[in-house]
C-alpha cells in the first residue's frame, strides 16, 4: 500500500509539474514513477538501492522547487 502511494504521489507531481512548466520537476517525477511502476510489476525487485534512490528523490524534491 505505501509503495502505491507513493508511485501515486510522484505520478501527480509529475503531472502537475508539466502542467505548470516545471520541467526538471516532472522529468525527476517521472523517472521516480518510472521506477515505482518497475517495482510494482516485478520487473525491478526491491533491494537498498531502490530504497536509497527513494530516500535521496525525498531529500531533493525540497531543492527542484522554482
Amino acid at each position: 500500500d505505501a509503495l502505491l502511494t507513493f508511485r501515486r504521489s510522484f505520478h501527480t507531481l509529475k503531472g502537475s509539474g508539466r502542467l505548470v512548466g516545471a520541467k526538471t520537476i516532472g522529468e525527476f517525477a517521472w523517472s521516480i514513477e518510472n521506477m515505482l511502476n518497475r517495482v510494482i510489476d516485478e520487473t525491478l525487485p526491491v533491494s537498498d538501492e531502490v530504497i536509497s534512490v527513494l530516500e535521496q528523490a525525498a531529500e531533493a524534491l525540497p531543492g527542484l522547487r522554482q
